[in-house]
């Protein structure tokens, strides 16, 4: 599904009025940002007292210039000057390709949109990548042919050599705006390369927003937090307002402001007679973030109504596509030529394009300022200019739905199909999820959440899978979809080694069996294994007599594990070898209930080789596992290959050899949080 605009009258003329505003800031390179605008003289002026940071990302592009790269990311309040330090320094980066992108909250929740932006310059560039890394970044910017899921870890080590070929020419200082509203496949793949920077002639800047917005966890990556500025930076950025600021109103600034540049710049715009006055400046509940807010929706609040709805419109399309605002803003009686108060105000303006606010907290104060009728309507009329066939028709029509709906539920299910085709699991998640909330019947329910609890699994969300599974449970007495259930709990509690596991697996086997299921195999053979890992041979003994009650060809593979157990543990009724001979029958056991088990279990086929003796075997296997996990970008799997390797290379006294293997198998476990394999490599 391909994102169409329709134009919308009145579009082209004010494109056209304005088209000799755009700006030219492209330093060094022939590849032009992605995002960039000329410093004005207020953003100029947040630079007072700021010495320490600029020396900090100076430093930072100094270690680029002679290859010894890396990544900062830089925090604070909004207005508090994240954005003018690193702006700053961009005039200093003669001879440098500069990459800059914003994360953009309508596009938080989109499959890569950031990697679009930032990448668009070096497209080109991608047929230098190995094939595999190639096709996964093609198919994850939506430039593939559809046929495949490229995995997180390939697209991250896709992004990572594209900006290597990049600096092979000149050195690259990457730059992402408001990072904490970048969809999480965006900041996975660049969170991976960030960290790997160090030998690159590559500088990074994230820049992130303290409240009013996501976390942005980034460990391994170093931080740099702007703090409120002090009393003579504060008075200096108050003087170049002097004749906007009274000399009795200074004190009153000084102390509401609390070191914010922007609410310094921002505060003497206000009203000295409005509510603003009145607030108690040691009342640290009433942030400085919600006074410049608050000083930006009383400017707002005085604009005519038809510049207000204008204003409501692009701060509900995020995007800031002229023609598709324009048609939807007409549909509510405003048109284009209503946004010259708002840029006499300085509050918007229409810029390389696209109608832009000059802050964030303009956007959210014209979406927040409107009651919420008005903004369902605006999020009507958006969906009605997008119509069917855009994913921003669903998004929008989904915006505007108040109870459950099941056309805007199915609208949000075939966004899910859409992030899918591109690999962006979480943004699939997302969607089911919402679909199911708009739900009516609890069957159709329980099946997208079912849906959005495996996609979570895929995504290493574990805890949210679990969440998910949870309350698809509660909804449905369908024993197929309990069974998936319980099967997604199961394999979560399984690698994290909970003991409560084998009961899950079980769980789900009865499941199965109440419709005659044959994939009463699957969890039956994995509650068999989970038994033995854990030596509880009455378990064991249990899911075997399962096996025999259920029937079917499928369960023969537990009743085989189950023998394996017997007889490698000292069972008299199975000798050594007959176990043996029964591990050896299940090698090329594969049961294709889900492609994101079907890794997992051929790992867990290389560790039975081992268990057997079959070291050759064994170490073979896994390192097909572990090529076929880097290609595939498959992390869990990966870090499970890894840790087999490294057993088969200790087998042969290639110490050196099993040590890196289990030293990456760590190094990728931290980065996912994989507790029972950072304890597994460490043994």
């Amino acid at each position: 599904m391909k994102p169409t605009v329709r134009p919308a009258t009145g579009a082209q003329q004010f494109e056209a009025r304005h088209q000799n505003e755009a700006v030219d800031c492209q330093v060094g390179g022939d590849a032009a940002p992605s995002y960039c605008e000329a410093l004005s003289h207020s953003s100029r002026t947040v630079l007072y007292g700021r010495d320490v940071e600029l020396d900090t990302i100076q430093a930072l592009l100094d270690g680029a210039r002679l290859g010894h790269g890396g990544a900062w990311v830089v925090r604070g309040e909004p207005g508090i000057g994240k954005s003018a330090v690193v702006d700053a320094v961009i005039p200093r980066a003669e001879g440098f390709t500069v990459l800059r992108t914003l994360g953009v909250e309508a596009e938080h929740t989109w499959s890569y949109a950031g990697l679009q932006m930032l990448l668009h310059p070096l497209l080109d560039r991608i047929g230098n990548l190995p094939a595999a890394q190639a096709e996964a970044l093609r198919t994850a910017l939506g430039m593939g042919d559809g046929t495949g899921r490229p995995q997180r870890l390939q697209v991250g080590l896709a992004v990572l050599n594209l900006l290597v070929d990049a600096s092979a020419q000149r050195p690259v200082y990457v730059v992402i705006d408001d990072a904490h509203w970048l969809d999480r496949d965006s900041t996975d793949a660049l969170l991976f390369a960030a960290r790997r920077l160090t030998t690159e002639s590559i500088g990074m800047v994230l820049v992130v927003r303290d409240g009013f917005a996501p976390e942005f966890p980034a460990p391994g990556i170093p931080e740099l937090t702007l703090g409120p500025l002090d009393i003579e930076a504060s008075q200096a950025i108050l003087d170049t307002r002097s004749d906007a600021v009274p000399y009795t109103s200074r004190d009153w600034i000084l102390r509401l402001a609390e070191g914010n540049p922007l609410a310094l710049l921002e505060l003497p715009a206000a009203d000295h007679e409005d509510p603003l006055r009145t607030i108690d400046s040691s009342n640290s509940r009433y942030s400085t973030t919600s006074r410049i807010r608050q000083a930006f929706t009383e400017r707002i609040i005085a604009l005519p109504e038809a510049t207000r709805t204008l204003l409501l419109v692009a701060a509900a399309e995020e995007t800031g596509e002229t023609a598709v605002i324009a048609e939807a803003a007409e549909k509510l009686g405003a048109n284009l030529s209503d946004l010259e108060p708002a840029e006499i105000d300085d509050l918007a303006r229409y810029h390389l394009g696209r109608i832009e606010f000059v802050h964030p907290l303009i956007r959210s104060a014209a979406y927040h300022s409107a009651t919420r009728a008005r903004r369902i309507d605006a999020h009507r009329a958006l969906s009605e200019a997008f119509g069917n066939g855009d994913i921003r028709h669903a998004r929008h029509l989904a915006a505007a739905t108040t109870g459950l709906d099941e056309k805007a539920a199915a609208a949000l299910e075939s966004i899910a199909s859409y992030e899918a085709e591109r690999g962006g699991c979480v943004a699939e998640m997302v969607a089911l999820e919402r679909a199911a909330s708009f739900t009516p019947e609890a069957e159709e329910r329980a099946r997208r959440l079912v849906e959005a609890s495996q996609t979570a699994y895929a995504a290493g969300l574990v805890e949210k899978a679990l969440e998910l599974a949870e309350k698809a449970e509660r909804l449905t007495e369908n024993h197929v979809l309990l069974a998936r259930t319980a099967l997604i709990r199961a394999t979560v509690l399984s690698w994290a080694g909970d003991a409560g596991a084998f009961e899950v697996w079980m769980e789900s086997a009865e499941h199965y069996a109440v419709n005659g299921h044959e994939n009463t195999g699957y969890p039956l053979l994995r509650g068999v294994w989970n038994a033995w890992e854990t030596g509880d041979f009455g378990k064991v003994e249990y899911a075997n007599e399962l096996a025999t009650r259920f029937g079917g060809s499928n369960n023969t593979w537990a009743k085989r594990l189950a023998r394996a157990a017997a007889g490698l543990n000292r069972r008299p009724w199975v000798t050594a070898g007959e176990a043996v001979d029964a591990l050896r029958s299940l090698y090329d056991y594969y049961q294709p209930l889900h492609d994101d088990f079907r890794r997992f279990d051929q790992v867990l086929a290389s560790r039975w080789r081992l268990l057997a003796g079959d070291v050759p075997a064994a170490h073979t296997a896994a390192s097909e596992k572990v090529r076929d996990c880097r290609e595939a970008g498959a992390t869990s799997p990966l870090i499970q290959a890894l840790l087999v390797q490294a057993q088969t290379q200790l087998h042969y006294g290639r110490y050196a050899d099993a040590q890196a293997a289990a030293t990456s198998a760590i190094e990728l476990a931290a980065e996912t949080n994989d507790r029972r394999a950072l304890m597994q490599g460490r043994v």
